[in-house]
């Protein structure tokens, strides 16, 4: 299993209300919700996942913003299961 870092950066914005984050095998499946405080949010938010299991995974992160308007942006991950031996 792996650790996994997930950094979102975000300008500060009045709008912002929160962040969703998801990493999706298939097989497995994580999310979390980072709420924001419009202007007075960081603008660099840092999730961290452990005993993620060896894949490849989509990770997505969403902002959302007051009106329900949701800008999302993707990645792809491989996590490397350990070589037997």
């Amino acid at each position: 299993p792996a650790v996994v870092k997930i950094r979102a950066i975000v300008a500060r914005d009045a709008a912002n209300r929160a962040l969703e984050i998801v990493v999706d095998s298939g097989d497995y499946y994580r999310s979390s919700i980072v709420y924001l405080d419009g202007v007075n949010a960081a603008t660099v938010t840092e999730t961290t996942l452990k005993n993620v299991p060896g894949g490849d995974y989509e990770v997505s992160v969403a902002l959302v913003e007051a009106g329900g308007r949701r800008t999302v942006d993707k990645r792809e991950l491989t996590v490397a299961s350990p070589l037997a031996n």
